[in-house]
C-alpha cells in the first residue's frame, strides 16, 4: 500500500523523468532486468549506439527536447543510431540521404505504427488512420481521408468558415486594441483558439469553444483534456511489461474518463446528423448546416455502402479523433513558430507584410529527425537562420519529394492532410499581417524567448504577447471650426471654477510620453494661441517645437502634423487609429447627427456610403456625364462678363470673385439638386441659394461645445444652436420637396429638368434598388446632399480665386497660360472639355495654385480611435488631429524658393495630388482623403481656360482704379479665402477667325430655351445650333456651314428583338423587347426620307438571348429584313446575343458577311477612298458561338478559368476593377485576326486612308463599364495605336452611351440601345462624315459627339 501510495504522489508531477527513476526502487522487477539485459541478441550489424545504461538503456539520454537531444547525439554517432528507450529498439535517422533510401526502398517495412498507450484508449484500439498498423484497412482508411476528406475540393469548401473564423480572429484584436490602452494580446492563445475553431467546425460542424447561449455542447473542455494525455509519459510505451504502473499510478483511469467523455460526446454529434439527414432539415442562414463536415461526409459514404472497411461507428469516431488531433496542434503550433519568427526578424516581417488590395528491423521504433535534417549546414546555407528568401525560385516543396524538407513526413505515412493544415495557417498569418503591425510586448524587438516545450507538438515555451497597430488607411474629414476667443473669455469668467477642477483633474491611466507642446494656459490650454488664421499659428509654433506637436485646444487633445515623413508614417502604419471624425456642433445639426460621409465616424456603413459617393457620384463616367451643366454655367458666366463689357464705355470693373462664386455653385447646386443654386421659388418655400450661404456660413462659426464638450449648453444660451436649428429646418424642407419632386416626376414618367441625372435622383435609385449592406434612409439622402454641395462649392470657387490672383500678380504666368489656352483652342468658337486635357501648362497653374493656398490648409481634423505610438511618442485616444498641408507645402526642404508661385516646377514632375506624395496633399489622402477631386478640378480648369481663352485682365480697386500688386491677405471661414474679393477689368479678346459680331451671336453663348431643352428629341435643336454655327473644328463635331459631308450613313445598335413579354436586366433595367423592332423601323425610315445615307451600321445583338430558342431563326430573319427596307448596304456585327441563338454557320450568311477565317466575322470595306471602316469580331475567341469542342471555344474557357474563380463565369463577383471584364458574355480577339487588322491598318496609311474601327464590344475603359470591356482590348489598342490613321472606335454591348479620348487621341464612342427604349422613344444615328471631322446627330436617347 505505501508503494501504491508513492507512486499515486509522484503522478502529480509532470516532469517525464521522474515516473522513470522510481523504476530503481522497484525490486519486484529486478528479475525481468536481468532476464532482459542477458538475452542475445540475433542480429550484431546494427547501426551505432551511444552507451546504455542498465534496465533504461538511452532514455536518459532524451531530455526535455528530444529532438535536440537526438540531434547532438548523431553529431557524434551518425545520421544512422540505433537506441534503446527502455525496453524498445529505437532507430533515429538524421540526414536525407538516410530518409531518401528508406522511403525510396524500404517504405512498407517502416510503414508500422507503435501501438501507444493513448492511441489505443482514445483511437478505439488504433481504428484510426494515424495510428493503425500497416494494412489493407489502413489503405482504404488513408484513401477515404485523402479523396474525400482532405481533397483540396474539400478544402476549398470551407473557405467560408476560415473567413469566419478569421473575421473574428481580426476582430477581436480590433475591438481589443480600440477598447484597452497598450492594446497588449496572448497572440499565442488567439492562434490556439482560432485554428481549434476551424478545424472543429470543418470536422464536426460546431466551435471548439461554442457561445454560452449556443446549444452547442462544449466540445473545448474535452478536446484540451485529450491533447493533454495524449503527450502524457506512460511507462507501458517504454516497458510493455510494466504497464500497470499507469493503472497503478491513475493515468489509465485518467485516459478512460476522458475517451468515455469523449465517445459520448462524439457519438451525439454523430446522431444530430444522423438526424438531421434522416429528417432532411437544414436550418438556412446557419453555413454549418448548409456545408457538409466530416461527419457528413463519413455518415454518406456509410449510408452508400461506400467505406471498404467494417462501417461500425468506434471506425468512425477514431478517424474524426485522428483528423482532430492532427489538425488543431499542428495549425496553430505552425502559426505560433512563423510569428515568432517573423517578429524576431523585422526585415522577413515586413517583406511578408509587403507582399500580403497556400524502418530498420521488425519491432523497432523509426523515428525521423526532420527537425535536424532540416537544419543541417551540409544541405542549408546558413540552417540556423530564418531567411525565407532562399526559397525563393527555388523549387525545394514540402510535399514529401524533397527529402531536405519533410515537415509533414514522406512516403505512406506522410500526412495527409498537408493542404488542409496550410490554407488555414496562411490564411489567418496572412490576415494578421495584413490588418496590423505588430510590436513584441515586454521583450526588446529582435531578443525573442525561443525556448521550445515538447508536448503533442514542439510549441513556444512562453507565449509571447503582441502590441498592434492597425494597418488600414488614413482617414479624414471636413473644415475646422473659426476661433472666437473674446465670446470665449467672456464665457469663461462665469465658469472658471468648474473648468478648474474639470482640467486639473489628474487621469491616471494617461501618457505622459506626449509629443512637445508650447506652454498652456489654465482652462483654455494653447486656444490663445491659434489666432486667426490658426495654420499659419501652427506652422510658426511647429518651427519651434517640431513636425510632430501636441496642445490643449479647451478640453480638447490635439495633435498637429507639419511634416511630410510623419504624414507618411502615420498613413502607411497607423491608418485605422487616426481614422475617426469629431463630432462637430454643426455637423451633428446639419448631417442628421453625423450620418453623411465627412463627418461620420469610421465604420462600415460610412464605408458603403463612401463606396456609393465613389462609384455612382463622382465617378469620371459620371463627371463627364454633367459635361453639359458646366458648359451652360460657364458660357452664362462668360455672357455676363461680356455684357458687363458691352454696357461700360469705358473700362468695365467687376468683382470676379463674386461672379467665379456664383459659377461654381451653380454648377454643384445643378448636379447635387438638379437646380440653380439661386434657382426662382418656383412655388417652393425655400430658395437654396440663402440657405446654402447661411449653412456654409454656420460651418464655419466657433461652437464653446467643440472645445468644451461639457459646456455645450452655452452655445443654446448665445443663441447659435437655435439659429442653427432653423436653418436645418429650412434646409430640410427644401431637401424634403427635391426628393418628393424628384419621386414624383419618376412616378409620373416626366422628364427631369436636366437630360443628365442629378445626385437625387441617383441616390433615390440606389435606395430604390436595395443592393446595399445597409438601409439607405432619407436622412442618410440628405446629410450626403449637404455633404456633396458643401464640399464641392466653396473649396472649388476658393482654388479659382486663389489661382486668379496669383495669376494677376505674376503677369508673366498669365501670358504663358494665355497663350497656351489660345493655341490649343486654335480657331474654334468655344473651348471644349476635351481641349483642357491637352493644357500642361494649366494644370501645372492650378496645381502650384494647389500648393500655396490648398483650400483647406489644415484638412478636415481628425480623431485617434485609441492609443497610438507615433516618432516614439504615445498619442491618447480621442485626439484631434490637424494636418497642416499648407505647412507641409511649404517646407524649404522640400520646395526649392517655396514661397515664390512657379508653376513650372510641375513640369515633366510626376509629383500629385492624389494622396500618393505626402511632400503635396491638398486633397488629404488615404481612406478619408477627398473623393471628389475630379468633380472638383474639372469644373476649375473649364473655368479658368474660358475665362483665359476669352479675356485678357487688368487688375484694379473697386473703383476702377488700376493697381500694380494684390493683397493675398486671408481670411479663414469654411475655406480659407481672399480677404479683399479680386476686382478686374476684363478686355473682350478676339481671335483671327471670330469677329467681334461673329462671337457675340455664336450660339455657344446664346442661353437656351428651356422648352426646347425639356424635349423628347434633342434632334431639331442640334439642327438649329449646326445650322447657325460659323465655324467647325478639325477635332470637331459640329456641322459645317456650306460644306458637304464626304458621305452620310446611319448608325443603331443592341435592337435585341424578342416577342416576349418586356423585363429588365441584371441590373433592373426596363427592356422593351417587342418594341426594339418599333425603334428600328422608324430609325429605316427617317434613313430612307434624308436621302442621303451610303449605308447604315448594325452594331450587333439584334435579337435577345431570352427569346426562344424555336423562334430563333424566325426573329433574326424579322430583323434583317427590316433592315433590308434600307435603300442602300447594311453591314452587321454579331453580338454575344445573336450567337446565344444561332451559330456561326446560320447567322453569317443571314447577315450577308463574308468570312474570311473560317466562320469569323471581320472584314473592313471603304465608302470613299478617304476612308476605310474595319469591322472587328470580338467572339473570335469566346465560348459562345462556337462548338464545344472547337479550339477556340477551349482557348476561351481556359482564359476564363484562369482570371474569373466563380463557378458562374458571368459573375463578376469578387473581381476588382479591369478584372471585372473577364466575364462569359464578352470575348476577345485572336492572333489571325490581330494580324489582319495589322495588315489593314498597314494598307490604310500607304493609302492615306482615315480609318474607323467598330467592335460591338468597347475598347476602352473610359467609354464604357468594365463589365462590357473586350478582354484583350490592350492588346487591340496596341495594334491600333501604332498607327496614326485611326480616328474613332465606335461599339455598343454596354446599353448606355459612352465617351473618351485615349492617350494617343483616339475617340471613342458606345452607343445607347434601341432595346431600352420605352415606348415612344428612339435610339438610332444619322453621321456626317468630312474630310477633317465626323459629325454625330444622336436621335433621342443618344448623345450628339463629334470627333
Amino acid at each position: 500500500m505505501e508503494l501504491v501510495s508513492v507512486l499515486k504522489q509522484l503522478s502529480n508531477e509532470e516532469n517525464s523523468t521522474l515516473y522513470v527513476s522510481i523504476l530503481f526502487g522497484i525490486v519486484i522487477i529486478t528479475i525481468f532486468l536481468f532476464l532482459n539485459f542477458t538475452r542475445k541478441k540475433n542480429n550484431q550489424n546494427l547501426p551505432p549506439c551511444p552507451p546504455k545504461l542498465p534496465f533504461i538503456g538511452n532514455l536518459h539520454q532524451l531530455g526535455t527536447l528530444p529532438h535536440r537531444s537526438f540531434h547532438e547525439l548523431s553529431k557524434k554517432h551518425g545520421p544512422l543510431m540505433l537506441l534503446e528507450l527502455g525496453q524498445v529498439p529505437t532507430l533515429v535517422v538524421s540526414s536525407a540521404d538516410v530518409a531518401k533510401e528508406i522511403i525510396k526502398n524500404h517504405d512498407v517495412v517502416f510503414s508500422d505504427r507503435p501501438q501507444t498507450t493513448a492511441a489505443n484508449i482514445f483511437t478505439y484500439g488504433c481504428k484510426d488512420v494515424g495510428f493503425a498498423p500497416y494494412g489493407e484497412e489502413w489503405r482504404q482508411k488513408r484513401k477515404i481521408c485523402v479523396l474525400e476528406l482532405l481533397s483540396v475540393k474539400r478544402v476549398c469548401s470551407f473557405c467560408f468558415v476560415r473567413e469566419q473564423e478569421v473575421a473574428e480572429l481580426v476582430g477581436g484584436i480590433r475591438e481589443s486594441y480600440v477598447r484597452n490602452k497598450g492594446s497588449c494580446v496572448n497572440l499565442s492563445e488567439l492562434l490556439i483558439s482560432t485554428s481549434n475553431n476551424i478545424v472543429s467546425r470543418c470536422i464536426l460542424g460546431q466551435k471548439y469553444n461554442p457561445p454560452k447561449d449556443c446549444n452547442d455542447k462544449n466540445f473545448g473542455e474535452l478536446g484540451r483534456k485529450l491533447m493533454r494525455q495524449f503527450s502524457c509519459f506512460s511507462v507501458k510505451d517504454f516497458f510493455p511489461s510494466f504497464g500497470w504502473i499507469d493503472s497503478v499510478r491513475g493515468l489509465i483511469s485518467e485516459m478512460n474518463a476522458t475517451s468515455i467523455a469523449f465517445d459520448s460526446f462524439l457519438e451525439d454529434v454523430i446522431e444530430e446528423h444522423i438526424i438531421r439527414r434522416r429528417n432532411k432539415e437544414k436550418k438556412k442562414g446557419d453555413d454549418h448546416f448548409e456545408k457538409k463536415d466530416f461527419v457528413d461526409i463519413l455518415l454518406e459514404l456509410q449510408e452508400n455502402n461506400m467505406l471498404q472497411f467494417e462501417d461500425s461507428q468506434d471506425n468512425l469516431k477514431a478517424i474524426l479523433v485522428d483528423m482532430f488531433v492532427g489538425g488543431s496542434d499542428t495549425t496553430s503550433t505552425t502559426l505560433e513558430w512563423t510569428f515568432a519568427e517573423l517578429l524576431k526578424n523585422p526585415k522577413a516581417m515586413k517583406k511578408a507584410q509587403e507582399e500580403a488590395n497556400n524502418f530498420k528491423c521488425e519491432s523497432t521504433k523509426v523515428f525521423i529527425n526532420a527537425w535536424a535534417i532540416q537544419r543541417d549546414p551540409k544541405l542549408w546555407e546558413e540552417a540556423e537562420e530564418f531567411i525565407p528568401e532562399r526559397f525563393e525560385n527555388n523549387q525545394v516543396d514540402i510535399k514529401g519529394l524533397d527529402f531536405q524538407l519533410i515537415p509533414f513526413g514522406v512516403g505512406r505515412r506522410g500526412c495527409p492532410g498537408i493542404s488542409f493544415g496550410l490554407v488555414s495557417t496562411g490564411y489567418v498569418l496572412a490576415n494578421l499581417l495584413y490588418w496590423f503591425d505588430w510590436k513584441l510586448h515586454g521583450e526588446d524587438e529582435g531578443d525573442i524567448d525561443m525556448d521550445e516545450m515538447c508536448g503533442l507538438t514542439q510549441q513556444i515555451m512562453k507565449s509571447f504577447e503582441g502590441r498592434m497597430a492597425s494597418s488600414f488607411s488614413v482617414l479624414k474629414q471636413l473644415p475646422y471650426e473659426k476661433s472666437s476667443t473674446l465670446y470665449l473669455l467672456s464665457t469663461i469668467g462665469v465658469i472658471s471654477i468648474f473648468l478648474l477642477l474639470k482640467l486639473t483633474r489628474t487621469r491616471r491611466n494617461k501618457s505622459n510620453n506626449l509629443p512637445p507642446s508650447p506652454p498652456k494656459l489654465p482652462l483654455i490650454g494653447n486656444l490663445h494661441q491659434l489666432g486667426r488664421l490658426p495654420h499659419r499659428s501652427f506652422h510658426e509654433l511647429s518651427k519651434k517645437y517640431g513636425s510632430l506637436m501636441f496642445l490643449q485646444l479647451g478640453q480638447i487633445p490635439t495633435l498637429v502634423i507639419s511634416s511630410a515623413d510623419t504624414a507618411k508614417e502615420i498613413t502607411k502604419n497607423h491608418d485605422i487609429i487616426f481614422s475617426s471624425r469629431p463630432q462637430v456642433t454643426a455637423a451633428k445639426i446639419f448631417v442628421y447627427r453625423c450620418k453623411d460621409v465627412a463627418f461620420s465616424p469610421y465604420s462600415e456603413e460610412w464605408r458603403q456610403k463612401r463606396k456609393i459617393c465613389v462609384l455612382e457620384l463622382l465617378s469620371l463616367k459620371r463627371v463627364k456625364s454633367f459635361q453639359s451643366i458646366r458648359q451652360e454655367e460657364v458660357v452664362e458666366l462668360v455672357n455676363s462678363i461680356r455684357e458687363s463689357c458691352a454696357t461700360s464705355k469705358v473700362g468695365s470693373v467687376i468683382n470676379l470673385s463674386e461672379m467665379m462664386i456664383a459659377a461654381s455653385n451653380n454648377i454643384v447646386s445643378r448636379c447635387v439638386l438638379g437646380q440653380k443654386y439661386d434657382a426662382p421659388k418656383d412655388g417652393r418655400s425655400n430658395n437654396f441659394g440663402d440657405l446654402g450661404r447661411k449653412l456654409m456660413k454656420h460651418f464655419a462659426d466657433f461652437c464653446v461645445g467643440d472645445f468644451y464638450p461639457n459646456l455645450g449648453w452655452v452655445d443654446v444660451l448665445r443663441g447659435l444652436i437655435p439659429e442653427f436649428k432653423t436653418t436645418f429646418a429650412g434646409l430640410e424642407a427644401c431637401f424634403d420637396e427635391l426628393i418628393e419632386e424628384h419621386k414624383r416626376m419618376k412616378k409620373n414618367n416626366e422628364e427631369p429638368l436636366s437630360i443628365k441625372k442629378d445626385f437625387v435622383e441617383i441616390l433615390l435609385q440606389v435606395q430604390e434598388d436595395s443592393v446595399l449592406d445597409f438601409q439607405l434612409t432619407g436622412e442618410a439622402i440628405k446629410a450626403i446632399l449637404a455633404d456633396m454641395f458643401v464640399g464641392g462649392s466653396d473649396t472649388t470657387s476658393t482654388t479659382l480665386e486663389w489661382t486668379f490672383a496669383e495669376l494677376l500678380k505674376n503677369p508673366n504666368v498669365m501670358k504663358k497660360a494665355q497663350e497656351e489656352v489660345r493655341r490649343v483652342v486654335g480657331r474654334k468658337s468655344k473651348v471644349e472639355e476635351n481641349d483642357v486635357n491637352q493644357m500642361n501648362y494649366l494644370h501645372c497653374v492650378i496645381k502650384e495654385s494647389l500648393r500655396l493656398h490648398p483650400p483647406l490648409p489644415l484638412l478636415v481634423p481628425r480623431e485617434t480611435l485609441s492609443g497610438v505610438e507615433v516618432k516614439g511618442y504615445d498619442i491618447p485616444p480621442k485626439t484631434r488631429v490637424f494636418f497642416n498641408v499648407w505647412g507641409i507645402q511649404r517646407d524649404p526642404e522640400l520646395w526649392e524658393n517655396p514661397e515664390d508661385f512657379l508653376p513650372e516646377r510641375f513640369e515633366n514632375n510626376q509629383v500629385d495630388f492624389k494622396g500618393q506624395d505626402f511632400q503635396f496633399l491638398p486633397f488629404g489622402t488615404g481612406r478619408r482623403g477627398c473623393p471628389g477631386i475630379s468633380f472638383g478640378l474639372t469644373s476649375t480648369e473649364y473655368i479658368l481656360a474660358n475665362l483665359l481663352y476669352w479675356f485678357d485682365w487688368k487688375l484694379c480697386d473697386k473703383n476702377g482704379q488700376l493697381l500694380h500688386d494684390v493683397d493675398m491677405s486671408e481670411l479663414c471661414g469654411l475655406t480659407v479665402t481672399k480677404k479683399v474679393p479680386l476686382h478686374v477689368q476684363p478686355i473682350p479678346y478676339y481671335s483671327n477667325s471670330v469677329t467681334k459680331e461673329e462671337s457675340r451671336d455664336s450660339p455657344e453663348f446664346q442661353n437656351p430655351n428651356p422648352d426646347e431643352t425639356k424635349s423628347n428629341s434633342c434632334v431639331h435643336l442640334l439642327r438649329e445650333l449646326a445650322e447657325r454655327s460659323t465655324m467647325g473644328s478639325p477635332s470637331g463635331l459640329a456641322t459645317v456651314q456650306g460644306r458637304q459631308p464626304l458621305f452620310s450613313f446611319g448608325l443603331i445598335s443592341d435592337v435585341q428583338y424578342a416577342d416576349i413579354p418586356d423585363g429588365r436586366s441584371f441590373h433592373g433595367v426596363p427592356r422593351y423587347y417587342r418594341h426594339s423592332i418599333l425603334v428600328l423601323q422608324r430609325a429605316v425610315k427617317e434613313w430612307n426620307a434624308l436621302q442621303k445615307h451610303k449605308f447604315v451600321m448594325n452594331f450587333g445583338d439584334i435579337v435577345d438571348g431570352n427569346c426562344p430558342k424555336d423562334q430563333s431563326l424566325n426573329a433574326v430573319k424579322k430583323v434583317v429584313d427590316e433592315f433590308a427596307r434600307f435603300r442602300g448596304p447594311v453591314y452587321h456585327m454579331i453580338g454575344n446575343h445573336c450567337l446565344y441563338n444561332l451559330p456561326r454557320s446560320k447567322l453569317l450568311p443571314i447577315l450577308e458577311i463574308q468570312s474570311i477565317d473560317d466562320g469569323c466575322a471581320y472584314y473592313d470595306f471603304s465608302p470613299v477612298p478617304e476612308y476605310r471602316f474595319v469591322v472587328l469580331d470580338a467572339f473570335d475567341i469566346s465560348a459562345v458561338g462556337w462548338p464545344k469542342d472547337h479550339p477556340r471555344t477551349l482557348e476561351a474557357l481556359k482564359f476564363l478559368r484562369e482570371r474569373n474563380p466563380n463557378k458562374d463565369k458571368n459573375s463578376p463577383r469578387g473581381l476588382v476593377g479591369l478584372e471585372r471584364r473577364f466575364l462569359m458574355f464578352n470575348g476577345g480577339i485572336g492572333k489571325e485576326q490581330m494580324e489582319w487588322l495589322d495588315r489593314v491598318l498597314q494598307d490604310a496609311m500607304k493609302l492615306k486612308q482615315k480609318v474607323v474601327i467598330c467592335c460591338h464590344v468597347p475598347l476602352d475603359p473610359g467609354a464604357t463599364e468594365y463589365e462590357a470591356l473586350l478582354w484583350n482590348y490592350d492588346e487591340v489598342m496596341d495594334v491600333i495605336h501604332r498607327y496614326n490613321c485611326v480616328k474613332v472606335c465606335l461599339g455598343g454591348h454596354n446599353h448606355r452611351d459612352g465617351y473618351s479620348i485615349d492617350s494617343h487621341g483616339v475617340h471613342h464612342r458606345v452607343f445607347e440601345a434601341a432595346l431600352e427604349c420605352p415606348p415612344g422613344r428612339n435610339a438610332y444615328g444619322n453621321v456626317d462624315v468630312y474630310d477633317d471631322q465626323i459629325s454625330l446627330v444622336g436621335i433621342d436617347r443618344i448623345e450628339s459627339k463629334r470627333r
